[in-house]
């Protein structure tokens, strides 16, 4: 953890690997089952730092749920019903981590709290029942599918300070992909890159959380 920032008045919180718990690795898995034996050919790619340009497309809405399962189906010779996919598809999603809701509960007692996540609506629709109410403490949240943007484009975090009124060196944002905090230092936004749980203490005893 870097030392105490001075003036903070703003935190943005990324979701996936900050807030909710994901494993990249089980789509790769799971696509891989849906594969038609009768063709070979390139696996399906999603990490936190590379997928196919198919995800990218949903990410920021211009392809809709059912035209994104039949693009991979017919890119990746997947041999599986629209449910199917979609049940591999949520299958990287592991939950609300545990603590996460409270934390952000007393956050936004003494913080303006932003989100600022990529997804899209096939995951939004699958992890909002378990985070409404987490949600619900943040000032306002950006979801790439509904804004049209996705990190690391500046344009997104551009539309978050001058939307919200809030000034970079005032703001601290809290992520997990290192390219999302390249692209927000150059900004001046400060950043705390999450690496793994060990942020989580530290993290509680600079703002004063229980």
């Amino acid at each position: 953890m870097n030392p105490p920032i001075p003036k903070v008045k703003n935190l943005i919180f990324d979701l996936g690997g900050v807030l909710y718990s994901i494993d990249y690795t089980a789509v790769e898995r799971g696509m891989e089952s849906l594969k038609d034996p009768a063709h070979t050919g390139e696996g399906v790619a999603y990490s936190r730092g590379y997928q196919d340009p198919l995800f990218s497309l949903l990410e920021i809405g211009q392809i809709t749920p059912a035209e994104f399962f039949e693009r991979m189906k017919e890119k990746f010779f997947l041999k599986a019903e629209k449910e199917e996919f979609f049940q591999v598809w949520n299958s990287m999603l592991n939950g609300l981590i545990v603590g996460r809701e409270e934390m952000i509960k007393q956050l936004s007692l003494n913080y303006r709290l932003f989100l600022l996540s990529n997804t899209n609506e096939i995951h939004y629709q699958y992890l909002l029942p378990e985070c409404e109410k987490m949600f619900s403490h943040f000032e306002h949240c950006y979801f790439s599918q509904q804004v049209g943007l996705r990190k690391p484009d500046l344009n997104i975090f551009n539309r978050v300070l001058a939307e919200q009124n809030i000034k970079p060196e005032e703001t601290l944002y809290i992520e997990d992909s290192l390219q999302h905090i390249h692209a927000a230092q150059s900004l001046g936004i400060h950043t705390l890159f999450v690496e793994d749980e060990t942020w989580v203490e530290s993290f509680k005893q600079q703002f004063n959380l229980n």
